[in-house]
C-alpha cells in the first residue's frame, strides 16, 4: 500500500511539473521606462540584460518615427518634438531583440490644441470639440477658452461648411508670451525668419500638413492660427 501511494505521488508531481510553464528567457532590453526626456534633450539609453549593462555598439539601433527623435548606433537618443515612439534593437543578423517605447514630454501643456483637419465639417467640429460652444455664425464657431490663459478658440469655415482654417486667442501677458513660444517649439519646427518677412513667429508640423503662426494684431490679439500648409515657405 505505501509503495502504491509513494508511485502515486510521485506520478502526480511529475505531471504538475510538466504542465508548468517554463518561463522565457531574459533578452536585452532598451532601459526606457521612468525617463523624463525633452524635446531640446540628449540621452545615452542603456541596454540591460537582467541586472547586467550591455555594450549598446554590440546592437544595431532603430526609433519607428523619426519626427520625434533619431537613434544613433551608440544608442544616444535625440529628443525632437513631443511625442512617444518605439526603438527597437537588433542583432548583426537583423534578428530583432527586443523593442521598448520612449516618451518625449513637454515642458508646457499651455492649451489643447485646435482641430486642425482640413474639410471637417461643421457638425463633426461641433461634435469634436470639447470647449463650451459659445458662437454659432454661418461660416464661423467660437467655443469659450478651456482656462484663464485662452481667450477664445475660432474655427472659421468654407463656403461649403468645411473647416478652413482654426484660431487660438490667448491672454497677453509676458509669461504666456513666453510660454507659448516654448509650446509651439517643442511641438513643431521653427521657421526663422530673419529679415523678419512674413508677419509673426511660423511653425510647421513635420508632416508638412499645416502652418502655424503666433501674431499679436490689432483686431485678434496675441494669437495661434493654424492653417493648411501650401508650401509658400
Amino acid at each position: 500500500m505505501f509503495m502504491k501511494r509513494l508511485l502515486l505521488f510521485v506520478l502526480t508531481l511529475t505531471i504538475l511539473q510538466g504542465c508548468k510553464k517554463s518561463e522565457p528567457e531574459p533578452v536585452p532590453t532598451v532601459q526606457t521606462e521612468g525617463l523624463d526626456i525633452k524635446y531640446d534633450q540628449t540621452k545615452q539609453l542603456e541596454v540591460k540584460l537582467g541586472n547586467e549593462v550591455l555594450d549598446p555598439k554590440s546592437f544595431f539601433w532603430k526609433i519607428d518615427d523619426e519626427t520625434v527623435g533619431s537613434i544613433d548606433n551608440l544608442g544616444v537618443f535625440t529628443a525632437q518634438k513631443v511625442g512617444i515612439a518605439n526603438i527597437s534593437i537588433f542583432n548583426s543578423d537583423g534578428t530583432k531583440v527586443s523593442e521598448s517605447t520612449i516618451t518625449v514630454s513637454p515642458y508646457s501643456t499651455l492649451f489643447q490644441e485646435p482641430i486642425t483637419s482640413w474639410g471637417t465639417p461643421l457638425q463633426n467640429i461641433i461634435k469634436d470639440e470639447k470647449r463650451k460652444l459659445a458662437d454659432r455664425q454661418t461660416y464661423r464657431l467660437q467655443f469659450e477658452g478651456e482656462n484663464q490663459q485662452v481667450r477664445a478658440v475660432a474655427y472659421e469655415l468654407t463656403l461649403e461648411k468645411t473647416l478652413g482654417f482654426s484660431i487660438l486667442q490667448l491672454k497677453d501677458t509676458p509669461e504666456t508670451r513666453l510660454e507659448v513660444m516654448t509650446f509651439l517649439k517643442e511641438r513643431y519646427q521653427y521657421v526663422h525668419d530673419p529679415d523678419n518677412v512674413s508677419e509673426g513667429e511660423n511653425f510647421i508640423n513635420y508632416e508638412r500638413t499645416k502652418l502655424v503662426t503666433l501674431i499679436d494684431e490689432k483686431f485678434l490679439g496675441l494669437s495661434v492660427i493654424y492653417t493648411p500648409y501650401d508650401n509658400v515657405l
